[in-house]
């Protein structure tokens, strides 16, 4: 990922930046919606106190937020040693962590039943999708009895341009995945999960550069069930355990 400085996220025209913490300038705009639908759509409808578990932690920046605005305990994970040692540089250089961070693998989560009341990630998922039912049984099984889920930047498709995508792009790009929106609703119910809502995010998919910034601008034009169900973008996954 390209580290945006101050003066290069002013340039693009985000002037957010002024109000955000300072972990927010390493970040590209685009990880930015991110980080401002979390804010905005997901930290004020769902309550974060407790435990809470990144699953795919990256650069660690998911864990700083909730850090930054909620009163949790968080524990940051990552299959990768080097991302979870990334992402401890970045907190401690910043004056910020989690309250732990562990490397591990998400089929195979070492944590007791019931211990966390969220479970969530950004943009992970879809790296697993071989392995998803496991890991979607791990999530459930760490989650204490009213535990919430909660995934964004999956990517769908419909079944033919899925089928495309993989063919064109994705099998250039090990661990890179794609399904379908039904697919992604029955492998959190086939964990257990009884309520699984689909929220429309940043919509941009797997574009890149110049492609993703038109891409984007149509599709915003576009009814969100629409684009779900027939292009390439990405949602937000919310799961409820009761």
């Amino acid at each position: 990922m390209e580290f945006a400085s101050y003066e290069q996220l002013i340039l693009r025209g985000w002037p957010q930046a002024l109000k955000e913490p300072l972990w927010i300038l390493l970040l590209d705009p685009w990880a930015c919606n991110n980080i401002l639908f979390y804010r905005n759509y997901l930290l004020i409808n769902y309550d974060f106190k407790g435990k809470v578990l990144e699953i795919g932690c990256g650069l660690g920046w998911l864990s700083l937020m909730l850090k930054s605005y909620v009163d949790c305990f968080v524990i940051t994970t990552d299959i990768g040693s080097s991302k979870v040692r990334k992402a401890k540089d970045i907190a401690v250089l910043l004056n910020s962590r989690s309250d732990d961070y562990v490397v591990c693998d998400a089929a195979h989560l070492p944590f007791r039943d019931k211990t966390f009341s969220r479970v969530c990630g950004n943009a992970v998922l879809h790296h697993v999708l071989p392995s998803i039912e496991l890991v979607t049984k791990e999530i459930y099984r760490v989650l204490d009895n009213s535990g919430t889920a909660l995934f964004t930047g999956e990517i769908v498709a419909s079944r033919f341009l899925g089928w495309l995508w993989r063919k064109i792009s994705l099998q250039k790009r090990p661990g890179e995945g794609i399904t379908t929106l039904a697919s992604w609703q029955n492998s959190f119910l086939k964990a257990g999960f009884t309520q699984v809502k689909i929220l429309k995010e940043n919509r941009s998919g797997y574009t890149k550069g110049i492609f993703r910034n038109i891409y984007y601008r149509i599709i915003q034009r576009i009814p969100s069930k629409f684009v779900t169900k027939y292009l390439v973008t990405s949602v937000t996954i919310v799961a409820l355990k009761t």
